[in-house]
């Protein structure tokens, strides 16, 4: 009977502390006014050794402050940021967790401020748990309504969550309170020119404010030059082609895709030769970039290197992962050889008596 009784009380005092622990504890106050006020201006020096990525320094700090003032919002607010930054640099999922807590703390001990909802709906989305994080974003947005940071994060977890209705009323959101982000303009482009013809327009008049926010966007100039392109206007496409190659300088992933389709609007326009040099630029950072091996087989088709141009539509074809564009390139190598059966042989242009010799050399 005692045992029982124990294990009663046992399990009772578990209850207490578990529910003691999902709340704030009560104000400290024996914490003096200088402790408080010591605490507060080591929370923005945290910030700003953030800013400067002198993550130890700023944990150090963080754990001052904690000391100084354990109940304040802005010293949990702290040590949540600056125990998030080690953590994701160690790899430290622990470390992460208790970051967590610390800006529960924050939330709990004032629910009426914006930062404290907005860092621990950072956290959440860090640790992917999107759903959690499109929550804390809300009340940001509830409590400060133009809050960028908090519209653009919210916007970005309705897109993880592959919620396309909810995307796209977060990005208005953000567009209506802050119509000079060309990134918000851009991306709710992005989403109205896949939708009715009236927001087809919106949208590309939404793509053509990105522009003029943000003239060196090479992702803008680039939709807007496939736009131009669409409409036959390849003057107009490949002159903001050129404008996002010079600002994408660096990127080589973006370099090649950009390369390949002011090749595509040189070529359109007649210019082989030169659309012959940029696929080859294209491809030296892609060596398998199967729509500029392709495209650059036809230019050469066109400049009359017939033997070239085979060799890269068998590569282009080899590389294709649409059935039907490879079909098509299929085709055209079966015409190319009837076409060759068919007549007389004869050398190729290209190739003179020294080099077949030495081609057939030891």
């Amino acid at each position: 009977m005692v045992f029982v009784r124990t294990r009663a009380v046992s399990l009772l005092l578990a209850c207490a502390l578990s529910s003691c622990a999902s709340e704030p504890p009560p104000e400290d106050r024996r914490v003096s006014q200088e402790d408080r006020a010591r605490a507060a201006e080591g929370a923005r020096i945290v910030g700003d050794l953030l800013e400067e990525q002198d993550l130890d320094r700023a944990a150090e700090v963080s754990d001052q402050v904690m000391e100084q003032d354990p109940f304040s919002p802005e010293s949990n607010l702290a040590a949540a940021r600056a125990r998030a930054a080690v953590a994701v640099r160690d790899q430290d999922p622990r470390l992460y967790q208790e970051a967590v807590r610390r800006a529960d703390f924050a939330c709990e001990a004032d629910p009426l401020d914006p930062k404290a909802f907005f860092v621990r709906g950072k956290l959440q989305f860090d640790r992917q748990y999107y759903t959690r994080a499109a929550i804390d974003f809300e009340r940001v947005i509830e409590l400060d309504p133009s809050h960028h940071d908090a519209l653009l994060m919210k916007a970005w977890a309705h897109r993880a969550l592959r919620q396309p209705k909810a995307e796209k009323a977060a990005w208005h959101a953000l567009v209506e309170a802050h119509p000079e982000d060309a990134q918000a303009n851009y991306r709710l482009a992005l989403i109205l020119m896949e939708g009715t013809p009236e927001e087809v327009t919106e949208g590309e008049q939404l793509l053509a404010r990105a522009a003029e926010l943000d003239p060196r966007d090479d992702l803008v100039l680039h939709e807007l030059a496939r736009l131009k392109s669409g409409a036959d206007e390849h003057a107009e496409a490949e002159a903001l082609l050129r404008r996002a190659l010079e600002a994408a300088a660096g990127k080589p992933g973006r370099e090649a895709d950009l390369l390949f389709n002011l090749g595509a609007a040189v070529q359109a326009q007649g210019r082989h030769e030169e659309a012959r040099d940029l696929y080859e630029r294209c491809l030296e950072i892609r060596h398998d970039h199967a729509r500029a091996l392709g495209n650059l087989g036809l230019v050469l088709l066109e400049l009359g290197q017939q033997k070239e141009a085979i060799r890269r539509l068998r590569q282009a074809r080899d590389l294709e992962p649409s059935r039907k564009v490879r079909a098509s390139i299929e085709k055209l190598l079966e015409d190319l050889k009837s076409a060759e059966s068919s007549e007389p042989g004869e050398p190729d242009e290209e190739t003179d008596s020294t080099t077949e010799s030495s081609d057939q050399s030891p």
